[in-house]
């Protein structure tokens, strides 16, 4: 995440706690199994079907180059020995069963030579020895699998089964099976050799018989006397009694095997006696060592073929050999008359000796562990084999450890890591808890480069403590590779202390990563702790890392002075931002202790619980910064405040203030952020930080001050805009003190200053300066009295002689500065300005009242004076209306303020109230007057869009003779209002009295525009003649602005209803503006207004004036 640099000051409380919000909630996030940190792809497992990576081009890397003459080959088989491999594989092909539709001979031919990579004369001379070489000497492998017996009424309870199996020619050779006391339903799983043939002619005798443990001795007697007679005329091995036989021809059992339940029948019995479940197939009699080499290097060899022929990712493959090499692999397996364990053990040195240069899927290497395991826990595995397999386990755990060391790389199936990891755990567990077998040394350091040393100093060293090491390791080598991606060379302080921030974001990743992926994983399997591990180990790397940066760069930070007549040193200011950085780094740690101390509890790394030291020269640092940028922005806040309130800010205060108060929020949201946890040194810097804030507040209240007198203190005309700006401006300023004393007493609470052991003496000293602003209060309200009381005398002489002209300034003065009387002054403030004011008000009346009447005065100064006396007790008495009740008077004032408000008006607004009422007479027409204008008109954003669609009917003057070409020119009204906006018109339709214009036109307005009161979209309909050198009216038409609709952004203009409007000439319009205007032949735009409108009544030729009167 990339730290974006705002203003140290302004906002650094508010960017602070931001910082440390999305700093928690990004620790909160649930992470990908992913880690975009890496950059390599490994450690692939799939538990389910090999897939084939169609990008993974055979490379000397992944490539396999096996041949007969391949050196791993050379080393137990020469050229001859491949050759008679190969002629036996031929000859298991020829003489198989093979039942599966995709195999045939041929295939299974072309599949073995591509595999021993043999020309075709080779392959031909050897297959035309193995279709003349008879079989070996073959056996007969029988599995008895088990039995369901039938009771017998002669035996009490339950049976205790055995099973007697010969051929028929054969009665000296026969075999015992073990006895299954108490059962009716035996399962034996014994595996018997006979030596039979294929396609024999002889017969298997299944027997099976009923051990009875309860004979007696004299029953005993008889019982081995006629064993002994019948035995020279009968097969029989027992004197038990027999439940029942059958017989099983052996040329019904093909070479590839036969499972099948066979029914138990006995002499004078028709019914059968139960059923018994054998499995059969043919094995050679060659010896069994070289039979299990030969299969291993089969294996080998067919696996490393698949791998090069199929580019199979590394990792992905997992057991799944193609169906002509898994159809030769079983019959060679068959016929060397391999176990379950044999095969086991063949297949994990094959393909460990085959992960070493190409890695397969950890998940079949944890199958054949699984088999493995259980087969040496029951010792039922010879040492030879033992040796092997461990041979074959030191081949593995190089490569097992650096899946847990590198767990972090980005690897192409995320989904399947955790079962790699799983795979491994298991594997790792099951070793160690048969490592009493392995007589070997199983760790060779030259294959452990990052934990060398500790194996060479233990060669004994357990499993478990190698993956407890690969663990560590792992995330120390991850932390170091970061470091070296994150940090680069001669980089700034600023931009240590961002990648610093980098570097802690991703140990938390990695710690929540660890605990939703990892923890459960390594916790139940291998007995490890992983996320605890990974915390001790990133708390060392912090330490280790980035503490020298923060105490090297905090070291940079000098000591600053700070004098009042030096408060701007603006230029200084940039070269101070950086701090904010280190706070941002602290919150980071911070977060990180908080998330290693949910595993790690009390054993923390020493140095990481006090990290806080690291940053006390920040801190220090800190508290020269604010006082010297606090007193700066409030200097440059009070030089750019135009003592204006903000808006949608309550109470009512002006920018110096806000920014102030800002200041104070900013500073309390920093220090509750850093949660600085040394209350004794938390107490001195918040005291500092205190005594700062009270002299900026001193010294605001005084420049603030310089900004509350009129420039000309003695001046002769009333400057009522001016004055009323300095009336708001004192109210303003005494609510900014209002608010600032309010929060300055609050501040050592709300800071915590109190919470440590402090002298109460000291603390009220602190305050001694704000309660000393009250008395600036009561100067700022007794010079907002002196303003307004300064306008009402210089306004009241200049009305007695001429009251139109100020009469309007006079009215907003009176009531907007008593608005702001009423609306910023409460309690006692408002209170005291009151008496001061009426006590002034009555007085100068009653003097001026005293004047007049002392002298020959005209009766006009008279009712100027009432009027404005009447304008005053309006505005600050609202209760004094009751003394208006002379109607007559009433009367009188009506119509003089209603001609005053005629001849006080501007010729613009003369103009624009003419054409409201053009849009009155337009309003009230039943029918069209000249044709049917059809528009569409919307407000969007900061634009006015029109769609001008059609005019209908349109009737052209009676002498007018040309043709209907017709336009459409758009103005806004009052025109002054938008004398930037270019004024668009539609192109001439030529010849039609009802043409279809369908043009759409957008004006940018400003806001000020948007909102100008009695706006009109004035609408012109002219007609072209003598080639667009002479244009006529037809008519005109009017909208109101603030009637047509706002679109969002999304909508369509076409959205809204059209608007048919009546097009109509100025002929009749009842306007008193039209008689002012008349009086008003010098003025300019009243020339031009005339001019115009008889321009478009046709008494006038067209000029092509571009003088607007909108």
């Amino acid at each position: 995440m990339t730290l974006e640099r705002e203003t140290f000051f302004e906002k650094f409380g508010t960017l602070f706690k931001q910082r440390s919000t999305h700093f928690l909630l990004q620790s909160k996030i649930d992470v990908s199994l992913q880690d975009e940190t890496g950059g390599t792809q490994e450690l692939i497992a799939n538990s389910t079907k090999p897939q084939i990576n169609p990008s993974a081009a055979v490379t000397s890397e992944g490539t396999l180059n096996v041949s007969p003459g391949n050196s791993s080959i050379d080393a137990l088989y020469d050229e001859d020995a491949l050759d008679d491999l190969y002629e036996k594989v031929l000859l298991e092909i020829i003489n198989g069963n093979f039942n599966v539709q995709e195999v045939t001979e041929k295939t299974l031919f072309a599949y073995a030579q591509e595999v021993f990579k043999l020309n075709d004369k080779t392959h031909e001379e050897i297959l035309k020895r193995a279709r003349y070489k008879p079989m070996s000497e073959a056996y007969l492998r029988v599995e008895l699998v088990e039995a369901k017996l039938n009771e017998r009424p002669s035996v009490q309870g339950a049976l205790n089964p055995f099973v007697i199996m010969y051929l028929q020619t054969d009665l000296t050779s026969k075999e015992k099976s073990t006895i299954c006391k108490t059962t009716n339903h035996p399962v034996w799983k014994q595996c018997f050799s006979i030596p039979a043939a294929e396609n024999s002619n002889e017969n298997l005798i299944v027997e099976v018989y009923h051990w009875d443990s309860n004979i007696s001795k004299v029953q005993k007697t008889i019982k081995l006397c006629k064993k002994y007679a019948y035995s020279c005329v009968r097969p029989k091995t027992s004197y038990q009694k027999l439940i029942g036989r059958t017989s099983i021809g052996i040329e019904g059992i093909t070479s590839s095997g036969l499972v099948s339940w066979y029914t138990l029948s006995k002499n004078k019995r028709t019914d059968p006696q139960g059923t018994v479940k054998l499995k059969f197939h043919f094995s050679s009699g060659q010896n069994k060592e070289k039979a299990k080499r030969d299969h291993e290097m089969l294996t080998k060899m067919f696996l490393e073929y698949e791998l090069n022929s199929s580019s199979v990712a590394r990792y992905w493959w997992s057991g799944k050999f193609t169906s002509p090499g898994e159809a030769i692999l079983k019959q060679h397996a068959i016929c060397a008359d391999l176990s379950d364990c044999e095969k086991a053990l063949i297949y994990w040195n094959a393909y460990s000796a085959v992960h070493t240069s190409y890695p397969i899927a950890f998940s079949l290497f944890e199958g054949l562990m699984n088999k493995i395991y259980a087969y040496i826990s029951s010792n039922a595995v010879d040492s030879d084999d033992l040796r092997k397999f461990w041979i074959g386990a030191k081949k593995i755990l190089p490569s097992c450890f650096a899946v847990i060391i590198k767990l972090r790389k980005r690897i192409a199936g995320d989904n399947d890591i955790v079962k790699t990891v799983t795979s491994v755990l298991h594997m790792l567990t099951k070793l160690e808890s048969i490592r009493n077998t392995c007589d070997i040394d199983l760790f060779n350091p030259g294959d452990y480069e990052y934990f060398k040393h500790k194996i060479e100093q233990n060669p004994q060293i357990q499993i478990s403590e190698v993956t407890l090491l690969a663990v560590r390791t792992g995330a120390r080598i991850w932390f170091d590779q970061s470091v070296k991606d994150v940090m680069k060379p001669n980089s700034s302080n600023e931009e240590k202390l961002i990648n610093s921030i980098k570097l802690i974001q991703l140990l938390l990743s990695d710690i929540k990563r660890a605990s939703t992926y990892y923890k459960a994983t390594f916790q139940s399997i291998a007995k490890i702790d992983y996320t605890r591990e990974i915390c001790k180990q990133h708390e060392t790397s912090v330490v280790t890392h980035i503490r020298p940066i923060v105490e090297a760069i905090c070291k940079t930070f000098k000591k600053l002075t700070i004098r009042m007549d030096q408060h701007n040193r603006f230029g200084e200011m940039d070269a101070l931002d950086m701090s904010t950085t280190v706070f941002h780094l602290y919150i980071v740690i911070r977060l990180f202790l908080e998330e290693t101390d949910k595993e790690l509890k009390s054993a923390h790394n020493a140095d990481i619980v006090n990290f806080h030291r690291w940053f006390t020269g920040g801190i220090t640092h800190w508290c020269d910064i604010f006082a010297l940028k606090a007193l700066s922005t409030v200097s440059h806040a009070i030089d750019h405040d135009q003592l204006e309130p903000e808006k949608d800010v309550e109470p009512k205060q002006s920018s110096s203030a806000a920014i102030f108060l800002t200041i104070v929020r900013e500073m309390e949201k920093f220090w509750e952020e850093l949660a600085w946890p040394d209350p004794v040194e938390l107490n001195r810097f918040l005291k500092r930080s205190i005594g700062d804030i009270c002299s900026c507040c001193i010294y605001y209240v005084d420049r603030i001050s310089t900004k509350l007198h009129h420039p000309e203190a003695n001046r002769k005309h009333a400057d009522l805009p001016a004055t009323l700006e300095l009336v708001k401006k004192c109210a303003l300023v005494n609510s900014n003190l209002s608010i600032l004393i309010d929060v300055l007493k609050a501040l050592p609470d709300v800071l915590g200053y109190y919470q440590v052991d402090i002298n109460a003496n000291e603390a009220s000293e602190q305050m001694l300066p704000i309660m000393g602003l009250n008395s600036w209060k009561t100067k700022t309200l007794k010079l907002l009295t002196d303003h307004c009381m300064v306008a009402i005398k210089i306004s009241m002489r200049e009305a007695l002689h001429k009251l139109d002209p100020i009469k309007r300034d006079v009215e907003n003065f009176a009531e907007q500065s008593a608005a702001v009387i009423r609306d910023d002054l409460n309690g006692d403030d408002l209170k005291l300005v009151e008496n001061m004011l009426w006590n002034r008000l009555t007085a100068e009346f009653g003097e001026t009242m005293k004047s007049l009447i002392g002298v020959k005065t005209p009766i006009e100064k008279f009712s100027n004076l009432k009027d404005f006396y009447a304008m005053i007790a309006q505005a600050y008495l609202p209760e004094t209306q009751e003394l208006q009740q002379d109607r007559e008077l009433a009367e009188k004032l009506y119509s003089l303020e209603k001609q005053l408000s005629l001849y006080s008006s501007s010729t613009r607004d003369l103009i624009h109230q003419y054409y409201l009422a053009c849009l009155d007479a337009q309003l009230r027409l039943d029918e069209p007057d000249r044709g049917v204008l059809t528009v569409r008109c919307c407000l969007r954003n900061d634009s006015l869009e029109i769609q001008i669609i059609s005019a209908d009917g349109i009737k052209l003057p009676l002498d007018y003779k040309g043709n209907c070409d017709s336009y459409v020119k758009i103005n806004l009204a009052p025109g002054y209002r938008y004398s930037d906006v270019q004024m668009p018109k539609t192109r001439t339709k030529s010849k039609n009295h009802s043409p279809t214009y369908n043009e759409k036109f957008t004006m940018k307005l400003s806001q000020e525009q948007r909102e100008v009161p009695d706006a009109l979209i004035v609408f012109n309909l002219k007609v072209s003649e003598m080639l667009g050198l002479s244009q006529r009216y037809v008519g005109e038409c009017f909208v109101r602005m603030d009637s047509i609709p706002i679109l969002e952004s999304e909508r369509d203009i076409k959205s809204i209803e059209v608007q048919q409007l009546f097009l109509t000439l100025p002929e009749n319009i009842e306007s008193d503006c039209i008689s002012v205007l008349e009086y008003r032949q010098s003025d300019k735009e009243a020339v031009q207004f005339f001019k115009k409108l008889k321009q478009k009544l046709g008494k006038a030729a067209y000029t092509g004036s571009v003088i607007s009167i909108y």
